[in-house]
């Protein structure tokens, strides 16, 4: 029957509801949306959309808000409008944890940002987009995106933005190991979240300090700032900064052989609203436990689980990280010919702390396969570098 009402009279029953909603139930924007689109009075309509896409994401529905950002942006004409939905869409499918589909709409959204003269916003986003290329491997343009967006903010001064700046730039130089600059990137993200008096920049600021001091060879104090860092988003409920900071905890204890410290974070993990990075590294933590535990079956489905998840968000590195370590599980299981099949290829691209966990995990097949030729070469490379010392490489190193 609604197909056969003449599309100007059926135009106009939707305004009248949309009018109805707006008396009735002002806090129903997807709904009101709804009946303005069908209406055609699509500026009215994009705004509604935009409306109901960050109710969505209030109520924690980041797929629901793509959809609604996306019907706003081909509702908009003006370019700034188009600009802003387009990086709004990226960011939702952030959150939702659709890593290709975020990267393509945010680079869209920051060129066109940028050509319009807005740096500032562009900065802002181009925080999400590094963190993008960084999940997908690609870490040369991560710490491109973060550099970017710390020379866009710096001259407008103290930001959240600008601590997040340093905070993602410190977190790239821990990973390669560079444990210095990295201590430094933190404490200079600490004194601008302390200008701007951001307690969240500040919390997050002091976690990567954290893993730079573990890095440094200060392990109990970098510990111990990890657990300030951990308890203070605890009581002020941010969960994602406490989850961050008990995941930087598990790596440090992990790698450091501090293995019976662990259970209860992962149960603490396991409590934490979950988010796509938190269900993807929960199992592969849960793996490395399994493992030193010589839980080896255990061990390889929680890292079958994690490669599962990464895979499906479009997480490369991640999903990397899985591979390995179901390599090294098989490996001990004597499954070698899965072990082969599964051993990670260490490019010069990765960051130095996949370089020594990966080939860690070959030189140990490797060796369990008498194939003395390749495992001397990265036991000697281990040897030579301060960076492979920490952790578990150096062992093996020797004992070759």
């Amino acid at each position: 029957i609604y197909n056969d009402i003449l599309v100007s009279r059926r135009r106009r029953m939707h305004a009248r509801a949309a009018e109805a909603v707006r008396a009735t139930r002002p806090d129903d924007p997807s709904e009101l949306a709804h009946h303005l689109i069908a209406a055609g009075q699509t500026e009215e309509a994009a705004r509604a959309c935009v409306d109901a896409a960050e109710a969505a994401l209030r109520r924690l529905a980041p797929r629901d808000a793509m959809e609604l950002f996306a019907q706003a942006l081909a509702h908009s004409s003006e370019a700034g409008d188009r600009a802003r939905l387009r990086c709004s869409l990226g960011e939702a499918a952030f959150q939702a944890g659709d890593i290709p589909a975020a990267q393509e709409h945010l680079e869209l959204g920051v060129t066109a940002l940028e050509d319009l003269g807005d740096a500032v916003n562009a900065a802002h986003h181009r925080l999400t987009l590094g963190r993008c290329f960084w999940l997908r491997s690609d870490y040369a343009e991560a710490e491109r995106q973060y550099e970017l967006a710390r020379a866009g903010l710096e001259d407008a001064g103290p930001s959240e933005d600008l601590a997040l700046a340093y905070i993602r730039l410190s977190g790239l130089h821990a990973a390669d190991f560079e444990a210095e600059e990295a201590e430094q990137l933190g404490e200079r993200a600490i004194v601008i979240a302390e200008q701007r008096g951001s307690i969240e920049q500040r919390v997050a600021a002091a976690d990567w300090l954290g893993v730079a001091m573990c890095l440094a060879g200060k392990l109990d104090a970098g510990i111990a700032e990890l657990e300030r860092s951990r308890n203070a988003a605890r009581l002020r409920g941010l969960h994602v900064l406490e989850s961050t900071a008990v995941i930087h905890m598990l790596s440090m204890l992990e790698t450091y052989g501090r293995v019976a410290s662990c259970p209860p974070l992962i149960e603490r993990l396991r409590a934490l609203p979950e988010n796509p990075w938190v269900s993807v590294v929960t199992p592969y933590y849960e793996s490395w436990l399994a493992f030193w535990s010589a839980q080896l079956v255990a061990a390889a489905r929680a890292a079958q689980r994690c490669i599962d998840l990464a895979t499906g968000f479009g997480m490369q590195g991640q999903a990397g990280w899985g591979r390995g370590l179901l390599c090294l599980v098989a490996t001990e299981l004597g499954d070698l010919e899965a072990a082969r099949e599964l051993l990670p290829e260490r490019t010069a691209s990765l960051q130095r702390q996949e370089r020594v966990e990966q080939g860690w995990v070959a030189m140990r097949l490797h060796l369990a396969t008498d194939d003395l030729e390749h495992a001397g070469p990265i036991a000697s490379e281990f040897a030579a570098e301060p960076w492979a010392v920490a952790g578990t490489a150096l062992s093996d190193a020797v004992v070759y």
